[in-house]
């Protein structure tokens, strides 16, 4: 089954006629103000993300399609260990300028639990305003993850906080995050990314 998701994830981005593509590199660190790091999850973390980003014009509706094929590994700080590797797709698009809705599938290996394929569905809301000399946005999302494997939805995610692209390479978020374990504890995070695209 996970050599099946693979390849067809794989498949579907070979196949499809994407362009303008990107690479995108977040490293995040959260902070749990909680400190619920004592459980399976929760705790201080850090995630490496890699994104694989194209886009498919829509004439009709004059938007793009984006497509993202992307990989993930989860670092528990007080473990120094990978707690959770993830690797899917994402297929997303702006239904507004400022309003994004993507669908997430991805398979996630987890070192103190069961594996898991895993539906997350996220909506973003972005608010750019002028400070400066710098164009910073209000971000505030909220994502949805469904286990497949278990057939019931585990986590709810929300937050708000600043992006500040600096470069066209380089850029940072800062922001709260709160993890809703439906069947388990909640996380509240301070979270700050860097990011890198090329």
């Amino acid at each position: 089954m996970k050599k099946a998701l693979i390849l067809f994830v794989g498949m579907f981005f070979i196949s499809t006629p994407v362009y303008a593509l990107d690479v995108e590199v977040l490293n995040t660190f959260r902070y749990d103000l909680r400190d619920t790091g004592n459980n399976v999850a929760g705790g201080n973390e850090y995630l490496c993300t890699i994104n694989l980003k194209g886009a498919v014009p829509i004439e009709k509706i004059e938007r793009d399609l984006k497509l993202i094929l992307w990989g993930e590994a989860q670092v528990g700080i007080r473990r120094s260990k990978i707690d959770v590797s993830r690797f899917g797709g994402e297929v997303g698009i702006n239904i507004f300028k400022w309003v994004y809705w993507g669908e997430q599938i991805y398979y996630a290996w987890y070192d103190r639990a069961y594996d898991r394929f895993v539906l997350r569905s996220k909506l973003t809301f972005n608010f750019p305003f002028k400070a400066f000399s710098l164009n910073p946005s209000l971000r505030i999302f909220e994502e949805h993850r469904y286990s497949l494997t278990e057939g019931e939805g585990f986590r709810n995610d929300v937050g708000v906080g600043i992006n500040l692209p600096v470069t066209k390479v380089f850029g940072c978020y800062l922001g709260w995050r709160h993890a809703d374990r439906i069947h388990n504890f909640d996380t509240d995070y301070i979270e700050g990314k860097i990011v890198l695209n090329f």
